[in-house]
């Protein structure tokens, strides 16, 4: 836990110095909109640009993501771990979350080597009963290993709670060496200032991670 603790430190250095441009959606470990393994169906705004990293005691993602055309946002992720852990991850919202009917994305991430390969198809939707909160339900092959469900509780513009639900495929659980104890994944969202996110999370009932992430235009 020290070392992660000393590689956040290091890397809230060097992403403090970007101007900031205001909030945006949960960032997953692969730098995409998301919860924190899952996607979900809403993307960044067009032009921003997110980088960030991602840390547990398995992996240290460093990550960049950005939406270069509307509805298309795209990532490249790098485990300093594991060298084959790399992905290029790519979703693509078809259609806009309306008043009525929720966001519905596809994508996936891609390399046959890494534990974290998928496709997938999701929804998203805001709802404002009993809380606040947006709900989403995917389903997806490789690390999402089918249904899969996510939501963030909007407690507070600059504080969320963060819940998953995920079963990964077993060959996949294996390349990760994750038994898990439970398939739900926790998180606390932190955002001390416009676009920096912090989220501390617990994975499979077992290991802490820590997602440090900041947004900018281009």
């Amino acid at each position: 836990m020290k070392k992660i603790l000393k590689y956040t430190v290091l890397t809230a250095i060097g992403l403090s110095s970007v101007a900031a441009y205001g909030y945006s959606d949960p960032i997953n470990i692969y730098g995409t909109t998301g919860y924190i393994f899952t996607p979900s169906a809403y993307i960044q705004p067009e032009k921003r640009t997110t980088a960030g990293t991602a840390v547990t005691n398995e992996f240290k993602n460093i990550f960049v993501s950005f939406v270069p055309f509307p509805g298309l946002e795209t990532g490249l992720s790098y485990d300093l771990d594991n060298s084959n852990n790399k992905l290029l991850s790519l979703k693509y919202q078809f259609l806009p979350e309306t008043k009525t009917l929720p966001a519905i994305a596809f994508g996936g991430n891609i390399n046959g080597n890494s534990p974290f390969h998928g496709a997938y198809v999701v929804t998203s939707k805001y709802l404002d009963i009993p809380i606040p909160q947006t709900v989403t339900l995917g389903y997806g092959t490789g690390v999402y290993g089918g249904f899969f469900i996510g939501s963030e509780i909007l407690i507070h513009p600059k504080l969320t709670l963060i819940t998953e639900y995920i079963e990964p495929d077993k060959t996949e659980l294996k390349n990760l060496n994750t038994k898990p104890v439970i398939h739900t994944n926790f998180g606390i969202k932190l955002m001390p200032v416009n676009n920096l996110q912090i989220t501390f999370y617990y994975n499979f009932g077992r290991e802490a991670g820590i997602n440090l992430n900041y947004s900018f235009k281009f």
